[in-house]
């Protein structure tokens, strides 16, 4: 029987029979339900996961934004209604999974050993599916309030060592931030991925996703590195553990509008957050970062960035009062 599952702002669907549970295609992390019987198996590698344990299936993304925020905040909720040992469910392929047990996967990594080490078990759909009963299934969902930021920012800080004040002055750089072109992950230039620059036309979105946020990234970090600012690169730091103690100790952070200011949530009380605020391509600036800064009580700064170094630059270097606190 099929139902409405509400937990706290996330509605799913409720499954207590046996189904078969695909991804949409080779290439996709979202997930189909068939009616299942054996001759829909088929020849491919089908996983058997049917108990009276509850499954909570993450009908996922490769955002690390809404990864952090969906994934960390449903388990949480999940956890909280029962004592019992939950079954979390990640829909990515048998190659994905090689690369996240690895390592280069830092942030799903992370999340496995959470949920295990709290005794939860944690499952992989292989590329035939999964038969699979007495499951949730939640499609994807994007609401960031100061509750959930905060009970997603406790999550995270588990663990996390807090014994000296916040002293560092951090910029996240997108520089080497990835994207996708069809289905092939890769770096693209900014200068390639912006085709224009003005409200409203920011990128082709037809042929990019997820492209930089500014047309000179290297400009913008020489210039926060000469206001004291530690550059970094989130790619380059290999546990996502490491990412957020890392962040943990900033008194400020810095960066372009970017998901990575998600992990802002584990900031000490009275740190700031600085996001360059960045519009959009459908014009759109939304207001995420500066929801997350009532998570133990941050401040927050935005300074316009229409996606022009320069004109950035400019900006902040005319008012005084910004260049002042920038370089404090």
């Amino acid at each position: 029987m099929r139902a409405r599952h509400d937990v706290e702002g996330h509605v799913g669907t409720w499954h207590s029979e046996t189904k078969l549970l695909r991804r949409n295609g080779n290439s996709s992390n979202r997930f189909r339900v068939e009616d299942f019987n054996t001759s829909k198996v088929g020849s491919n590698s089908v996983k058997f996961l049917v108990s009276n344990k509850r499954k909570i299936v993450f009908d996922n993304t490769d955002s690390y934004g809404h990864i952090l925020m969906f994934w960390v905040d449903m388990a949480i909720k999940e956890m909280s209604l029962t004592k019992e040992k939950l079954v979390f469910v990640f829909a990515q392929s048998a190659d994905h999974r090689e690369r996240i047990l690895e390592g280069s996967e830092s942030l799903t990594k992370y999340l496995v050993k959470r949920f295990t080490d709290l005794g939860h078990e944690v499952e992989f759909i292989d590329d035939g599916g999964m038969v699979i009963n007495n499951f949730v299934l939640y499609k994807m969902w994007h609401h960031i309030t100061p509750d959930n930021g905060s009970k997603v920012g406790a999550f995270l800080s588990s663990g996390l060592d807090y014994s000296k004040p916040p002293s560092k002055k951090i910029y996240l750089s997108r520089g080497k931030t990835t994207t996708y072109i069809g289905n092939k992950h890769m770096t693209i230039p900014p200068s390639e991925a912006i085709t224009s620059i003005g409200m409203g036309k920011y990128r082709d979105k037809n042929k990019y996703k997820f492209t930089d946020r500014i047309d000179d990234e290297e400009q913008v970090e020489a210039y926060f590195k000469s206001l004291g600012f530690e550059i970094v690169y989130p790619e380059d730091i290999e546990s996502f553990a490491d990412q957020l103690q890392l962040i943990a100790s900033a008194k400020i952070l810095a960066s372009v509008t970017s998901s990575s200011l998600i992990a802002s949530v584990v900031m000490a009380p009275n740190t700031c957050i600085v996001e360059l605020s960045t519009p959009l391509d459908d014009n759109r600036i939304h207001s995420h970062y500066k929801v997350l800064s009532y998570v133990n009580s941050k401040n927050y700064l935005s300074i316009s960035n229409y996606r022009v170094a320069s004109e950035l630059i400019e900006s902040i270097e005319k008012n005084v009062a910004i260049k002042g606190f920038l370089l404090s």
